[in-house]
């Protein structure tokens, strides 16, 4: 988002599709905090704070929907976790951007111990959401736990980086719905 109009045409389909609430991964944004945009929307990120353009995530949401706004928290420039209050329940939605498998096991460890530590301290009477960029491939091979990953894979074994998302998916007796809806006739 870092590119001058990405952020723009960003918000222009985000209004086009009538969004309250947009989750961002790999924005590339070189900063931390929440502003209004030209159209009166909230952004919220969560990025590097030095001059590399690299990860970054972030929320775009209606005034409408900030009225519902309890709090937000930059984990750091993969995790952002903002709260909201609804008639119905409390919503906590965790904008994540996970390491790729090329990233050193450190990284990747850290980010899904903060990923559980974050997750962990949301209490019980909060839906839980975890949106974003896994990097994860995670198959079509996955007898006794469609439950947990659904039945549309893209590719036939899932790549290595699989491995922790699913530990973090089964430990919390979640559901991975990328892949519960097939993709055909999408480009």
């Amino acid at each position: 988002m870092n590119q001058i109009g990405k952020l723009q045409q960003v918000e222009n389909e985000f209004m086009k599709y009538n969004l309250d609430i947009l989750a961002l991964s790999e924005g590339r944004c070189k900063w931390i905090g929440k502003e209004i945009s030209d159209q009166c929307n909230i952004h919220i990120y969560s990025g590097r704070t030095d001059e590399i353009g690299r990860e970054g995530v972030g929320i775009i949401m209606t005034s409408r929907a900030e009225k519902a706004l309890t709090e937000w928290r930059a984990v750091n420039n993969r995790l952002l976790l903002v709260k909201f209050k609804s008639k119905q329940c409390n919503v906590s939605i965790i904008v994540c951007y996970a390491p790729t498998n090329d990233a050193p096991e450190k990284m990747k460890d850290e980010y899904y111990e903060d990923l559980q530590s974050v997750t962990d301290k949301i209490p019980v009477r909060y839906m839980k959401i975890v949106i974003g960029d896994f990097n994860a491939k995670v198959g079509k091979i996955n007898q006794g736990i469609e439950y947990v990953m659904g039945i549309e894979g893209l590719v036939e074994v899932a790549n290595e980086k699989w491995g922790p998302f699913y530990k973090f998916l089964f430990r919390k007796e979640s559901c991975y719905c990328g892949h519960s809806f097939s993709a055909q006739g999408h480009p």
